[in-house]
């Protein structure tokens, strides 16, 4: 019989899907301290729900709570990424780099997981790309 082997990312996802399927059997009062996990504007997957599909989260747009579903990432890192593009966008995945906490490897690890818009303001257009 062949192995089965779960890689990183697979799992992370599985584990995703699973937290997207009891998010909404929590009570409507539990429900208010995710906001946004499980269902986002009418038509449209959440941030997070994207992971799913393949869409990576943007640094610059998510919230915090959102960024500690990447994999390495803590609420004290999430807070560190918050607090590091308020001051300078990041335009491209290396740019993570600048928070304190997060190396090269663990910024090779999240570069499946993101997705930096291209054309971010205070980005010049060409650093949007790598």
């Amino acid at each position: 019989m062949p192995k089965f082997e779960l890689s990183r990312q697979s799992g992370a996802a599985l584990a995703l899907a699973a937290f997207l399927l009891v998010v909404p059997l929590l009570r409507e009062a539990d429900r208010q301290v995710l906001p946004g996990w499980a269902d986002g504007p009418q038509g449209e997957v959440s941030a997070v729900g994207g992971l799913l599909f393949g869409k990576g989260l943007d640094p610059n747009d998510a919230s915090a709570l959102e960024l500690t579903v990447l994999p390495g990432i803590g609420p004290a890192r999430a807070d560190a990424i918050v607090a590091q593009r308020t001051r300078t966008p990041f335009c491209r995945p290396a740019d993570l780099e600048r928070v304190h906490g997060l190396g090269p490897r663990t910024v090779a690890r999240l570069r499946d997981w993101l997705a930096i818009e291209p054309g971010a303001p205070g980005c010049p257009a060409a650093a949007s790309k790598g």
